[in-house]
């Protein structure tokens, strides 16, 4: 299953609607994979783009999923040594996948210099940068169900 969820602007309102639908049940699930805001984005010099990932993003994973995430994106900035999930540190929607039990998680979040302005568009993120994820998740879930 794939979904998108928006107005996390408003308490995370997409999110909070879509479990409240309901959504699987957390022992009829895999893995949850939360691709958040920023998730993708660049990093920013006051407000010129820069070609190097974000440096305001977060990613935190369910024990079970800490060697898989850790080999998947080691020697990313920020994300290469994954924090293991505690719902106290979470933010984001993951706190809702935290909250409602689900056991084998992995979320992303964070913030950058032109999040939520009029110049945030297309180009808060590049194409190598959003392969590299890409694969780097892909290798994650093989390893983590298959």
């Amino acid at each position: 299953m794939f979904i998108s969820t928006s107005g996390h602007e408003w308490q995370y309102a997409g999110a909070e609607a879509f479990q409240h639908r309901p959504p699987p049940k957390p022992a009829d699930t895999a893995l949850w994979l939360h691709l958040g805001a920023t998730f993708g984005a660049r990093n920013y010099d006051g407000t010129k783009p820069q070609d190097i990932p974000n440096t305001g993003r977060s990613f935190m994973v369910t024990p079970n999923l800490l060697p898989a995430a850790r080999a998947a994106f080691a020697g990313q900035p920020t994300i290469g040594n994954p924090m293991t999930a505690e719902k106290s540190r979470a933010a984001g929607e993951y706190v809702n996948i935290l909250n409602a039990g689900y056991t084998s998680a992995a979320g992303f979040w964070g913030s950058n210099a032109v999040f939520h302005t009029p110049i945030d568009g297309a180009d808060s993120t590049y194409p190598a940068l959003l392969e590299q994820l890409a694969r780097s998740c892909a290798a994650m879930i093989k390893a983590s169900v298959g």
